[in-house]
């Protein structure tokens, strides 16, 4: 792991504490993060970005999410409460989401900046604005303000 590399550091400094304290369910959710920041960084052969380490962290969220959903559906207490937990802990590297307001003020802006008018050119307005965003807002959420914007426009 990089020492210069904030939240790499970060991650590696708590994986450390966690096992100390022998708290298992931090070290393994800690395990699988850490394990996917290597196996990344081998397969691009590279040190990671902080913006690569967000990236694979909101990756870890979303399964963690699905994964709940079909506890939920199973009524799998015990795994509910794990699952939970995980979540929590891989939300705590993550940069803090901006709200609605604020994805909606800046999709605006790159719609008119750019002269996007109408649904056909979405994918585009989609992928400015997740530039902009940069791992602080999720793509549903983003798709769903300018599909919003741009029908409106349509009117």
């Amino acid at each position: 792991m990089v020492e210069n590399n904030s939240l790499e550091n970060r991650i590696s400094k708590d994986y450390q504490k966690a096992l100390k304290e022998g708290r298992k369910n931090e070290v393994s959710i800690l395990r699988i993060i850490r394990s996917e920041l290597k196996n990344r960084e081998i397969e691009i052969r590279n040190k990671l970005s902080e913006e690569d380490i967000v990236k694979i962290l909101r990756s870890l969220l979303k399964k963690n999410l699905e994964a709940l959903d079909f506890f939920i559906k199973g009524n799998r207490e015990s795994l509910i409460e794990k699952i939970k937990a995980e979540i929590e802990i891989i939300k705590s590297y993550l940069p803090v989401d901006l709200s609605s307001v604020e994805i909606e003020k800046i999709a605006r802006e790159i719609i008119v900046k750019n002269n996007i008018e109408s649904n056909k050119d979405i994918n585009l307005a989609i992928k400015l604005v997740m530039n902009e965003v940069k791992g602080r807002a999720d793509g549903k959420t983003v798709k769903k303000i300018i599909s919003k914007i741009l029908n409106k426009n349509d009117s």
